[in-house]
């Protein structure tokens, strides 16, 4: 059986066990069947703490939504501020380390990875302090914007207070992208594991343990203590487990080619943005119908928050390897694990469509004993279940272009499919033909069919051997260590 050169070097190189084959013959289907339980292996750890950075993100509802109607709106108020102004922002542009961490890791210098790691940290944190000023002047924008005041004045206090907690997040999401990088996915579930109960137990402790009880204003402050905790044992993890031969001490070069993390942050950022803002703006337009919409919308978008967690954990481990595979320049293993993944894509969306169309009638109570609010939700699930393959296409193969480094196509396609097609469609049923929430969300339905032939016309067209050279020329690779500074 005759192999090329490059099939040859690639299987040398390879990393992950092949599966036990006859007369040591590799077949195209071992290979696809191993580089399938290869990304499943990665991703299973990611899922697990996409679930425990679920509960740890919803604590504060369970104990301030006990306080008071005014005390969870501010919650609610606090959570879309944040998100619109800073979190989807920083969160995108921390996307640029999900091509420079894989591609240098694997590129003959690995300690590239913690220049990356110093760059991103550096940056992000000279960003965040304008959103702080926006963050700490809050109240005023939210009643500008036509809020209740007391709800404002309390989101502000909320926001206030969150400014401290922030940086330790934003650092915590590129050091776990750091760990990611070097296919170390297993870290950030272990960190969870130890801080999901302390934060669920400070939440408590901090807003009505009558001891040190503190009211509304304990419940940021919970999370700010859980945020730095979660931050500490993350580098403690580096330090004395594993993902320490990334990181080759503070250096110099972290100051030098800015351009490079930004040219990938600012698409990246577009991205986020037009994924987080548009459920927003259906939020907002689904409260002119009504209180029972309003409800049954954010109850769609949890029920969709669940499935979504599946492909997005194999959008992450694809990502990485996707970019190891580049930055070890074999073309002919990054292809396999593209198809692969998009057949990954096409299974976990089948079991989610099929899920969400044979509990749509029972899923919602699950959230809520309104059988309003529960009806209405049946009727919107369909149409979920119809963009579930579109969307898994569209965050797997998105995670195949961040690989590669192609944030900018992604956010082009964003872009164009939720702003220029299912905002406005979406708005013209819901007010125009009065279709009301179930238009609102056939737009973004349609959405996110046309996103997903997007990012899957972009993936099966990639010239790949291109993408090798602009991974050489986006690296770099030298001799840093007479640029080391030991801390």
């Amino acid at each position: 059986m005759s192999t090329s050169n490059e099939e040859l070097r690639e299987n040398a190189n390879e990393t992950t066990v092949l599966l036990p084959v006859q007369n040591n013959v590799i077949t195209p289907q071992t290979r696809n069947l191993d580089e399938a339980l290869y990304i499943f292996q990665k991703a299973v750890p990611v899922f697990f703490a996409s679930f425990l950075q679920y509960i740890f993100s919803v604590a504060s509802v369970f104990t301030l939504g006990h306080m008071g109607y005014v005390e969870l709106a501010a919650l609610s108020l606090s959570s879309m501020f944040a998100s619109v102004t800073g979190i989807s922002i920083i969160y995108g542009a921390t996307s640029a380390l999900d091509t420079l961490c894989p591609q240098g890791y694997t590129s003959g210098n690995p300690k590239m990875v913690g220049v990356y790691l110093q760059r991103a940290i550096i940056i992000i944190i000279l960003g965040f302090i304008p959103i702080s000023f926006i963050w700490w002047e809050s109240g005023i924008i939210l009643v500008y914007l036509g809020q209740d005041e007391e709800a404002s004045a309390y989101a502000q206090k909320f926001l206030r207070w969150s400014i401290l907690g922030a940086p330790a997040t934003f650092i915590f999401w590129c050091v776990e992208k750091f760990l990611q990088g070097q296919g170390i996915m297993q870290a950030t579930s272990y960190v969870l594991i130890i801080i999901s109960p302390i934060s669920i137990i400070l939440n408590y402790a901090l807003v009505w343990w009558e001891p040190i009880a503190l009211g509304f204003i304990g419940a940021p402050i919970a999370t700010n203590i859980s945020n730095w905790l979660m931050l500490i044992l993350s580098i403690l993890y580096i330090k004395y487990i594993d993902g320490h031969q990334a990181w080759g001490g503070w250096t110099r070069a972290c100051l030098d080619d800015w351009s490079s993390f930004t040219r990938l942050a600012i698409p990246g950022i577009l991205t986020a943005c037009a994924d987080w803002w548009i459920y927003e703006s259906i939020a907002l337009a689904s409260g002119y119908f009504g209180s029972i919409s309003l409800a049954a919308h954010r109850l769609v978008l949890t029920i969709i928050l669940l499935f979504f967690q599946l492909p997005r954990s194999i959008s992450i481990a694809t990502s990485n390897r996707v970019g190891n595979l580049l930055g070890e320049g074999l073309v002919n293993k990054a292809k396999i694990t593209a198809k692969v993944s998009l057949i990954l894509a096409f299974i976990s969306a089948t079991c989610s469509a099929t899920g969400i169309l044979i509990f749509r009638d029972s899923l919602g109570y699950l959230f809520t004993d309104k059988e309003e609010v529960i009806k209405l939700t049946a009727t919107i699930l369909p149409l979920c279940a119809l963009f579930q393959i579109s969307d898994a296409t569209g965050i797997i193969g998105g995670g195949i272009l961040r690989g590669q480094g192609r944030q900018k196509t992604i956010s082009i396609i964003y872009l164009s499919a939720y702003y220029k097609f299912a905002l406005p469609v979406g708005l013209l049923l819901a007010f125009k033909f009065n279709y009301e929430l179930f238009g609102l969300w056939s737009g973004v339905t349609g959405g996110s069919i046309l996103m997903g032939i997007g990012i899957f016309t972009a993936v099966i067209t990639t010239n790949w051997e291109w993408e090798v050279e602009e991974c050489k020329r986006r690296i770099k690779v030298d001799s840093l260590e007479d640029e080391i500074l030991e801390v």
